[in-house]
């Protein structure tokens, strides 16, 4: 979680999502999800190619949003647990 983003319930249902990746959808931009609140599961590939993506391709956004919906966008799903219930 981002340092601006504050848990207002009880959170601890996202311990039980069984997926490598999952996010809240961006509530500014439909199709993307925002990178304030997601989880990884920890992998030295996905590392990996995410630092060959950041210095090569870059980030539309020049952070780390930009970088990670362009390498996990196509397979990105909303986590309803994580959007608030939305």
């Amino acid at each position: 979680m981002d340092a601006d983003t504050m848990a207002t319930a009880d959170i601890s249902d996202i311990f039980g999502i069984d997926a490598s990746f999952a996010a809240a959808s961006d509530p500014c931009v439909q199709m993307m999800f925002n990178s304030g609140v997601m989880l990884l599961r920890p992998s030295g590939p996905v590392f990996n190619d995410l630092q060959e993506l950041a210095s090569t391709v870059g980030s539309f956004d020049a952070g780390d949003q930009g970088v990670l919906n362009l390498y996990f966008g196509k397979d990105w799903q909303p986590a309803a647990v994580l959007d608030g219930g939305r």
